[in-house]
């Protein structure tokens, strides 16, 4: 909105940050940290598309379905992966896509808590719970646009390629307030809301 963004064709396109899977991005499971983006989505196919993941079994945000059966609602979701005696469990947050229309979307993890905003605005604060005998995995690298590995639970979804425009990725490792989140929204939003010149 601001300035250039990268443009993912949904089949190919993906941008990666080799050697961060140990890195700051790393969050442990309980850890305070904050996703946000700006992202435009293309095309409502029925499919899962990834924005930005350390990996299917860590921490992603993403487009999605799954959540919202049987209507099929195209979703934001904010996802962290735990584990506890051998079952992994995601805990995911939803929000409303428009089609073809730029959002902020916010992800904040803070300890147990989870929050998603929308727009400078929390939609979801309770996580839906979707369980598994998978394992947390925190080899992976961070991957904007797909995840780093096919997805094969609960349903096979492959990659995950993004189709679409993704802009402004950040990555902190606390959990920012609901004023930043809405100043960030505010002040890079198309009608810039922030700063008026009379």
């Amino acid at each position: 909105i601001i300035g250039t963004c990268r443009e993912f064709d949904g089949s190919s396109d993906f941008i990666t940050m080799p050697g961060t899977s140990n890195g700051k991005v790393n969050f442990e499971q309980n850890d305070e940290y904050t996703l946000s983006v700006w992202v435009r989505h293309d095309t409502f196919d029925g499919t899962s598309h990834c924005i930005v993941s350390k990996g299917y079994e860590q921490h992603y945000l993403r487009s999605t379905y799954i959540s919202q059966p049987p209507s099929l609602v195209p979703q934001w979701e904010f996802v962290e992966f735990g584990e506890a005696g051998g079952t992994g469990t995601w805990y995911a947050l939803n929000g409303a896509i428009t089609e073809k229309q730029w959002s902020h979307v916010v992800g904040i993890r803070h300890g147990g808590k989870q929050l998603l905003y929308c727009d400078g605005v929390l939609v979801d604060s309770t996580t839906d719970i979707w369980q598994n005998t998978v394992s947390r995995n925190t080899g992976n690298d961070l991957y904007i646009g797909r995840f780093a590995e096919a997805i094969t639970v609960p349903v096979p979804e492959g990659f995950c390629y993004f189709k679409g425009s993704i802009d402004e990725v950040r990555i902190l490792n606390r959990a920012q307030s609901p004023d930043w989140v809405r100043l960030c929204y505010m002040n890079q939003r198309t009608d810039d809301r922030l700063v008026v010149f009379r």
